[in-house]
Parts: structure tokens; C-alpha cells; sequence
């Protein structure tokens, strides 16, 4: 049966309406409706779900390192990760996504090698967007990797099935540049840390220790540059004027904890989406606790977060209409959060969660 939320506050587009009503019928928003069910949520906003636009949600179980340099805590993921089954692995995902669901993520982006996450997605109840990690260091292996891949998406044949070159570092020029010759929408780790920017001027870094543990042969550094088709993620070494070129997942907490710098956000931010990168290199997976972050720094406005929760990453992942906003066509995905009457829509920022999350309209946690 269709059914009308009622609301206080709910955010539409670029503002928030008051004393209105959103329709979903079937699963989708729709236009006003003169015979449907009414919930009354009272004074409380409804904003559209949140988009995780960088994580590994994979990772979640694994124990923490205690390892500061860079190249060392990859290569102690890398020693935990590789000794886990399927299953395990499995486990750890669902693990992660129930938690970056309970902050309001209705659109997980997640970035690993497995082909069986796909299908543990696919039964997830929210939508995901799944980038398939690829790693080559020769022209012989760069071509391999292109044919698996290749398989893969002709496998699943599904539009929210991408790939994930890994980095400058890990993948060989001709992979990238097969994988950009496709059009496919790819999702990459850039300018992340001193040791990749020390590596691509040629100098001795860190990289050249991790390449040796895992048995990488040495090839040329190449840059990568923006394309319309790449996201990237981190770009903590750069300044605002250089990482606005690319579609960026923002990962500031991240950042942090392992570089001790972020990207400071100082002009438009169209083209930014928020993502918490893994449980391994954050406190937590809640995606209101980094919008919090840019918040408390001083880096966005209230409305210009919400952007960069919903419709900014929707539109670079090809999904705008889909998801991200409140509008008739497009999936019932939002999420309720209660207001005290002292409280502003804004407080939600202060929250650890929504009270309900919907997707598609069905209510799939209710907090209250």
C-alpha cells in the first residue's frame, strides 16, 4: 500500500521543507498520493539515506596495528587478511555493514578482491557499489588481471559493479591504461601518503619495502590524472587546488589516524563524498561521525554536508535520480531522526545514528 511520512522538517534538493510530506508507492518515491496509508513522525527531519563512499568493510574484524609508518601497517594488514577462509572474511563484511548501516548508510561503496561479496551485498537489504581490487606490476600480469576482470563484469553484469585499480604504486601503466580505455567507473587509493608522493619523484620510499614483501618487480612511476570516470580516494597530499580536479571520496578521519593530515576542503564541494575507509585505519564506521569531523573543523556548512552524505557521491556514481535525494522516481531510501523541541534540524550531526533508515521504503531498522 503507498504510504505518506509525515514530518516537521524534510530535506528536499537544496532546502528543507516544513510541515510536509514525502509519498513512496512500490518502493519509490512518488507524487502526492489522495488514498494512502499516513505516518505521522511528528517533529522530527527526514533527509535521504547516506552514501559510505569509501570503505573496506571487509577489514572490520581484523586487530588493529600498532604500526606508524605506512608501508609496515599495510604490510601488517596484509599478514592478518591473508590467513583468514572465505567465510571468515564474509563475516567480517557483515560485520561492518551492520554497523555503517546503523549510523544511516543506505549505499555502502566497498573496495576488495572478492567476487563473492557481491552476491553477500546483493543480499544485504541496502544498496552497495562494489569496486573490484586489482594489483599488477608487469605487462604479463597487467594483461591477466585485464582478462579477469573483464570475465568478472561480464559475470555479474550489473551497474554497480566497478573496479578498483589499487594505486599509482600497485598497478602497472598498462593495466591503467586498459581500465581507462573501458569507460568502466574506477575507484582509486591517491596521494595518500609521503611515501607513494616519494616514490613517484623516483626517490627511495617505503614502497619499495612493501613491493618487496609482497614480490612486486620494480616499474615506472606514472601519475595518475582526473578523469570523469575515476574516483579518488584520500588525496591528503595535495591542497584543495589540486584535489579538486578529481571526484573525491574524503576520508578525514582516516587520514589521520594514519598519515596525521587530511585534505582541508576550502572551495566547492560538488564533487566530494564521505567515506570512513576501513574499521583497520578508523575508530568506527559511522559516517555521521565523520561529517561531525568536517563540521567541527570548520570545512563545510550543514547543507553542504548534507550534500556530500547523498546526492554529490549519488551523481559520481552514476546514480543521481536513483538515490541520494528525495525526489518522485526514485528509491524510498531515507532516514528519520527525532528532534527534542529545543532541537534544529542540524543537530542531527550530533547523533550517532537515525532513529528509523528505510530502503526502498521499507523500514529495515527502527531505533525508537
Amino acid at each position: 500500500m503507498a504510504v505518506a511520512h509525515k514530518a516537521k522538517y524534510i530535506l528536499i534538493k537544496d532546502k528543507i521543507a516544513e510541515n510536509s510530506s514525502l509519498f513512496v508507492d512500490k518502493g519509490r518515491f512518488t507524487d502526492r498520493l489522495a488514498d494512502c496509508e499516513v505516518i505521522d513522525h511528528g517533529r522530527a527531519l527526514i533527509t535521504p539515506g547516506f552514501i559510505n563512499f569509501h570503505t573496506h568493510l571487509q577489514y572490520t574484524d581484523l586487530e588493529k596495528s600498532n604500526k606508524k609508518n605506512f608501508p609496515d601497517w599495510i604490510i601488517s594488514l596484509i599478514q592478518q587478511y591473508s590467513t583468514w577462509d572465505t567465510q571468515k572474511k564474509i563475516n567480517s563484511l557483515q560485520n561492518g555493514l551492520d554497523e555503517t548501516v546503523k549510523s544511516g548508510v543506505t549505499l555502502a561503496v566497498n573496495l576488495g578482491m572478492e567476487e563473492e561479496f557481491i552476491e553477500v551485498f546483493e543480499d544485504a537489504g541496502i544498496k552497495s557499489y562494489v569496486f573490484l581490487e586489482t594489483f599488477a606490476d608487469t605487462e604479463e600480469r597487467s594483461n591477466r588481471e585485464f582478462k579477469r576482470l573483464m570475465k568478472c563484469l561480464e559475470k555479474y553484469n550489473t551497474s554497480n559493479l566497478g573496479i578498483s585499480p589499487h594505486s599509482p604504486y600497485n598497478v602497472h601503466p598498462l593495466l591503467w591504461q586498459k581500465l581507462v580505455g573501458t569507460g568502466v567507473l574506477l575507484h582509486t587509493h591517491l596521494a595518500e601518503s609521503a611515501d607513494e608522493a616519494e616514490w613517484l619523484r623516483g626517490l627511495p620510499s617505503g614502497i619499495d619495502k612493501l613491493h618487496e614483501f609482497v614480490g612486486f618487480k620494480p616499474f615506472k612511476p606514472h601519475k595518475v590524472r582526473a578523469f570523469d570516470n575515476l574516483i579518488a580516494a584520500h588525496l591528503c597530499q595535495l591542497d584543495f587546488d589540486e584535489a579538486r580536479h578529481y571526484n573525491i571520496a574524503h576520508c578525514p578521519r582516516s587520514n589521520l589516524f594514519l598519515h596525521g593530515k587530511t585534505l582541508e576542503i576550502t572551495g566547492n564541494t560538488g564533487r566530494i563524498g564521505l567515506g570512513t575507509d576501513s574499521r583497520f585505519s578508523n575508530h568506527d564506521l559511522n559516517i555521521l561521525h565523520e561529517a561531525r569531523f568536517l563540521r567541527d573543523r570548520g570545512n563545510a556548512g550543514f547543507m553542504e554536508i548534507m550534500k556530500i552524505l547523498t546526492v554529490n557521491p549519488a551523481r559520481m556514481l552514476g546514480l543521481e535520480g536513483v538515490t541520494g535525494s528525495i525526489e518522485p522516481g526514485g528509491d524510498a531510501d531515507f532516514l528519520v531522526f527525532k528532534l527534542k523541541d529545543n532541537e534544529l534540524p542540524e543537530s542531527i550531526l550530533d547523533r550517532d545514528g537515525p532513529d528509523s533508515i528505510y530502503a526502498r521504503g521499507v523500514c529495515l531498522k527502527n531505533f525508537n
